[in-house]
């Protein structure tokens, strides 16, 4: 097991009084599994970045979680689903679109739900999966 980050992109959590992992890689003989948790809009001080305009909100909290998966040796094609937590529910027609383009034929989710801070519109996790050679480790 090891915890992602990309500390060029997002600063360490506890520096803005939170305590969680942005990701974690777990790692069997043949598979890692990625678990990104809830990702937002922020910079590498933990500011929220373009306030009132969910679909930036987007694209830097999907720069974010790729940042963090290329952290371990992944990347956004090695998502195998993307949970998109929205704020308010009258954005999920653009988002719903953007997310269609860029991820076709990706599992997507999008609930409506309380984000972290008052200023985030919109939070995403995800699962990546990717292929590994380690036979020293347990079979999964």
């Amino acid at each position: 097991m090891s915890f992602l980050n990309d500390f060029d992109r997002l600063c360490a959590t506890k520096d803005y009084n939170v305590t969680f992992e942005r990701g974690t890689r777990i790692a069997y003989s043949d598979r890692a599994h990625y678990f990104i948790s809830g990702t937002a809009s922020i910079d590498t001080a933990g500011r929220v970045v373009h306030p009132g305009d969910v679909l930036k909100q987007l694209d830097l909290a999907l720069t974010n979680v790729e940042a963090l998966l290329h952290s371990g040796s992944a990347g956004l094609d090695d998502m195998m689903h993307l949970i998109v937590y929205l704020r308010d529910p009258s954005d999920y027609a653009p988002v719903r679109c953007v997310l269609s383009a860029r991820f076709p034929g990706l599992p997507v989710i999008i609930v409506q739900g309380a984000v972290c801070r008052p200023e985030w519109l919109i939070e995403v996790e995800c699962i990546a999966v990717t292929a590994n050679d380690e036979p020293a480790l347990p079979a999964f």
